[in-house]
């Protein structure tokens, strides 16, 4: 066994190594360069990367109630095997993703450019994709209007507090949270639409998506709002150099302020420094769950997530048959990661723990999920930059940092609407070029 002084030392250089890739990504981003990957490398080292500093810094989270994720972190040899597993993506997500040099600075491409005829096809797209983004944009206010109890989200946070009084109004919610995903892609292709960012049209843009971040409830739509629609910004080339490093920074500072507000005032968890500090462990960190996958496949006597391979995935096949008429169907990965960290057999929960697909991915195919699972998110990020389109590239970018966030099940609507736009715009270049 490796003394922890080592593992701390092992923790450190981890954390270096990552910030590295990271920084490099920055300078790309910054100068300008387009590749999605460069966001999911630099959100890497956030969920993967920052919480081994803060090992060594702060100590360990306590994780006293979730035994599973107890263990798992106190394993000298999973603490290994995870360091050299992190430390190996960024790598592979550079050479897969084929960063180039070569910068990508225009925002604008041939599936949105508009023909100054106004009775020419292509205008009459552009007014089509108009009248489309706006129904977009206030499906939230028609979904509110017509839900079966408009007065509950006179509240916020109705799903947080658990303020629905029947099964109807809950149900109902899924429509609602559908309709704010679509909020924000209305306000993104709105933005993208136009030749230049217009400052009045972003302003008159904030009601509506206040509208659905209230009506949704939930804290990640914020997050969801400030990367489309601050990549969209970055995208047309206003944030650049070291205004995209002064943006990042603002950023990071609101969502800090919102989230802790969040919860303090939403969820009333405050509490002394401990939980705290585990609290945002577990919300903010993906290694204790990485961790968990790897010391399954260590000790399967001890631990198991999925009862069996590809459970979670076979889940993602019938996630829409309805669980009253299938009550054995498989549970979203969540849950199974939630029943572990407490070792006891998977159950539904009312919550769950927030997953990364690159721990799912080794509970579904053991060792060889440490390739898949990087692969999946690559090949998303390489199919969504192949098609050069604004409307897409944001998407592609959230789509992919959501896969290290939390299971597919928590955000489907979103990546199915991202599938038909990516099965309905042609690839403007070779998703696999020739090097």
């Amino acid at each position: 066994m490796i003394s922890i002084i080592n593992l701390d030392w092992l923790n450190i250089v981890t954390f270096l190594w990552l910030g590295f890739w990271a920084l490099r990504a920055v300078i790309y981003i910054a100068a300008g360069n387009h590749s999605s990957m460069l966001f999911v490398i630099l959100i890497h080292f956030v969920f993967s990367g920052l919480p081994l500093l803060l090992d060594v810094l702060l100590g360990k989270p306590a994780l006293s109630i979730f035994r599973g994720l107890y263990w798992a972190t106190r394993d000298d040899t999973t603490s290994i095997i995870y360091c050299l597993y992190v430390s190996a993506v960024p790598v592979f997500w550079w050479w897969h993703g084929k960063i180039n040099k070569g910068l990508n600075v225009s925002g604008e491409s041939s599936d949105i450019t508009i023909d100054n005829d106004p009775t020419s096809f292509l205008s009459i797209r552009k007014l089509a994709l108009y009248v489309f983004m706006l129904i977009f944009l206030i499906s939230p206010l028609l979904a509110w209007i017509s839900s079966p109890n408009p007065q509950v989200y006179l509240n916020y946070g109705v799903t947080v507090n658990n303020l629905f009084r029947f099964k109807a109004e809950e149900e109902y919610h899924n429509i609602i949270s559908i309709t704010c995903f679509l909020n924000l892609i209305g306000a993104t292709g709105l933005i993208a639409l136009q030749k230049r960012i217009n400052i009045l049209l972003i302003f008159s843009l904030l009601p509506w998506i206040f509208l659905a971040i209230w009506l949704n409830g939930k804290r990640h739509l914020v997050v969801f709002a400030i990367v489309l629609i601050g990549y969209i910004i970055w995208y047309k080339g206003y944030l650049k150099g070291v205004r995209f490093i002064i943006a990042l920074m603002v950023a990071v500072l609101i969502v800090s302020i919102y989230s802790s507000s969040y919860q303090t005032g939403v969820r009333g968890e405050a509490s002394d420094f401990v939980e705290l500090y585990e609290g945002f462990r577990i919300d903010y960190g993906r290694d204790s769950n990485i961790k968990m996958a790897i010391f399954a496949e260590l000790y399967p006597q001890e631990l198991q997530i999925l009862e069996y391979r590809g459970q979670s995935l076979f889940f993602y096949l019938t996630m829409y048959i309805p669980r009253q008429s299938w009550p054995e169907k498989p549970m979203p990965y969540r849950h199974y990661v939630t029943s572990a960290a407490f070792m006891i057999p998977p159950k539904l929960w009312t919550w769950g723990l927030t997953t990364s697909f690159l721990e799912e991915a080794i509970a579904n195919f053991s060792w060889f999920g440490m390739i898949l699972g990087p692969s999946l998110i690559s090949i998303i990020c390489r199919v969504g930059d192949s098609r050069s389109n604004p409307l897409i590239s944001p998407l592609t970018v959230l789509i992919a940092i959501l896969f290290l966030a939390v299971d597919l099940s928590a955000f489907s609507p979103l990546f199915f609407i991202w599938l038909m736009m990516i099965f309905f715009v042609r690839p403007t270049k070779r998703i696999y070029p020739h090097r």
